[in-house]
């Protein structure tokens, strides 16, 4: 299983191969969310590596709380994250965040 050594999910191709077998056993809708942090990089430079490990760390352990209905979430690249879950559950998710604001 490949892990990413920094936030533990999965990466790209993982995640692909999970997504698939999971899909391929189950129906119903499912939704595929892409989570880009825009100019990552700069986060890096500006700040240092440690703090946009300390970043991404964080933002993969919010979704992991925030969104409990995750089948999986995964990492493609250091500023992208991908969660696949299920469509129809949607609707808990207004509730909850409006819950949380």
């Amino acid at each position: 299983m490949a892990v990413d050594k920094i936030t533990g999910l999965y990466d790209f191709d993982e995640f692909m191969q999970i997504s698939r077998e999971y899909l391929a056993h189950n129906e119903g809708n499912f939704a595929v969310l892409i989570m880009d942090v825009s100019n990552f990089k700069y986060i890096n430079k500006f700040y240092s590596r440690e703090t946009g490990d300390v970043f991404i760390k964080e933002m993969a352990d919010f979704f992991l709380l925030i969104i409990p209905i995750t089948f999986v979430l995964a990492e493609s690249t250091q500023s992208n994250l991908l969660c696949l879950f299920r469509w129809g559950k949607l609707q808990g998710m207004k509730n909850l965040v409006l819950f949380h604001n």
